[in-house]
């Protein structure tokens, strides 16, 4: 039950999994890519064996797992004086995606790896509620009182 990754070369997405029934194709920027293979060149170097169904990263113990990244998270976060998990990087980006994107749900959605259209209602909500003030706030200082 580790995070595996599946690198397709010709695509800019990964695999990621905690388990069979929890699958996603997760896109990723080019540049990121670039970076991964990188790593996976410097690990194939250093005589890892690098297959479709191998863990990214490795510990003194074995794959990293779920609970290991959360720990490296919420540890950097703690010394810089911030609350954060993996899952708020996540949610940030598909925020920004929704404010900054101009995408469609539907393609927000493939992109995000939600099953559900709905569940983008979530970050929608939030970018609605902050272009909302955005536009009070512009609108208010307009108006004399």
């Amino acid at each position: 039950m580790g995070n595996e990754i599946d690198f397709v070369e010709y695509e800019e997405s990964i695999e990621s999994s905690n388990d069979v029934s929890d699958s996603r194709h997760i896109q990723i920027p080019r540049s990121l890519k670039q970076h991964l293979k990188r790593f996976l060149k410097f690990k194939q170097e250093r005589g890892e064996a690098i297959t479709s169904d191998s863990h990214l990263f490795i510990g003194q113990r074995g794959p990293w797992t779920s609970q290991a990244i959360q720990q490296i998270v919420k540890k950097y976060a703690e010394e810089a004086g911030v609350r954060a998990t993996p899952h708020t990087f996540r949610h940030q980006a598909i925020t920004w995606l929704t404010r900054h994107s101009g995408m469609a749900d539907a393609e927000l959605q493939l992109i995000t790896g939600h099953s559900r259209r709905e569940t983008l209602a979530v970050y929608q909500h939030i970018a609605l509620d902050g272009d909302l003030e955005r536009k009070y706030q512009d609108t208010m200082k307009n108006i004399e009182l």
